[in-house]
């Protein structure tokens, strides 16, 4: 076999493509890093509250932004433009500007309002936000580059989106019960906040089978003192009056007696969700949508859930 081998001709027109490629690809590489760096692209997207209990007025309750650009923007203020003869002032930032960073996403939340006005005189806004013209309300942001007008709007996609499809979908969410901001799960049927001579605190979750493992250090609980609420304090009491639980105070909380009351309106019977293949869930979905579509007219959770049996949810007592 004889070896393989490039004529000087062949080595020169392959030499020739290799560089032409490199070039292709480092323009289109600036092309790209200078499209990024150069200019503004922000995308925005606000929530509005047409009515509430809170006011008369309807308020924009959250705005959303989003740099598109390598490249940090400064905003001085933030606005929406409600018609050609109207803006709407959200921030006023030029005492503190906000320095949107490169692909940074900026989100806030407003209160409800009292009402509108300019110059010591009371604004109705009202018709400015009304259903029919929220596609023609804009964002407007004052950077140093002068004024800018949000054109993209940011579409966030929902879980529940797909429900409304399929009825077939369950779209779950975990449901918890916290306090001070942390969760203990289902089974804790109380919690003891202990506080220190220092004035330092502490939660402590109980479980029903706190009995059998040893929870405190310098003594057990017992099986009679978790009855309750009330046995359960006065057991601590007299282990804090004992010496061997050193704390300045403490308090019980009924975390079972909290649960009823906050998940009252909820259904206790649990729906077991099965699963499903994609073809099953595509075809039998369809026809059980159309069919809750019929029956309901528009009552579609409570169908979707209970209602109609169905191959993927059923009730019983299993787990989701």
């Amino acid at each position: 076999m004889k070896p393989f081998h490039l004529s000087n001709e062949e080595i020169i027109f392959w030499v020739t493509v290799l560089t032409a490629w490199a070039t292709i690809i480092s323009l289109a590489y600036t092309a790209l890093t200078f499209r990024l760096k150069s200019g503004m692209q922000i995308r925005g997207s606000y929530g509005l509250v047409a009515s509430s209990v809170s006011c008369n007025d309807g308020y924009i309750k959250s705005i959303t932004l989003e740099n598109l650009k390598d490249k940090a923007v400064v905003i001085y203020e933030i606005c929406l433009r409600l018609a050609s003869n109207c803006y709407l002032v959200l921030e006023t930032l030029e005492a503190d500007p906000l320095i949107l960073k490169p692909f940074e996403v900026y989100t806030k939340e407003y209160d409800p309002v009292d009402f509108y006005g300019m110059s010591m005189k009371t604004l109705d806004l009202r018709p400015m936000f009304k259903a029919e013209r929220m596609n023609k309300i804009r964002i407007v942001l004052s950077t140093g580059e002068g004024l800018y007008h949000v054109k993209q709007s940011i579409r966030i996609r929902r879980a529940y989106e797909l429900f409304f499809k399929n009825y077939l979908t369950a779209i779950a969410q975990p449901i918890r019960l916290t306090h001070e901001g942390r969760a203990y799960g289902g089974n804790a049927i109380y919690l003891l906040e202990l506080v220190d001579s220092k004035g330092e605190e502490a939660c402590v979750p109980i479980y029903p089978e706190d009995y059998r493992v040893k929870r405190f250090r310098d003594f057990p609980l017992t099986r009679e003192s978790l009855i309750s609420r009330d046995s359960l304090e006065k057991y601590l009491q007299s282990k804090q009056e004992e010496g061997v639980l050193k704390c300045a105070r403490l308090n019980v909380i009924d975390m079972q007696a909290r649960r009823e009351m906050l998940y009252a309106d909820y259904n206790r019977n649990p729906i077991i969700v099965k699963p499903m293949s994609k073809i099953a869930h595509e075809l039998i979905g369809f026809a059980y949508t159309v069919l809750g579509m019929q029956r309901t007219h528009g009552e579609i959770g409570e169908l979707a859930l209970g209602s109609v049996p169905s191959p993927c949810f059923a009730e019983g007592s299993g787990q989701l």
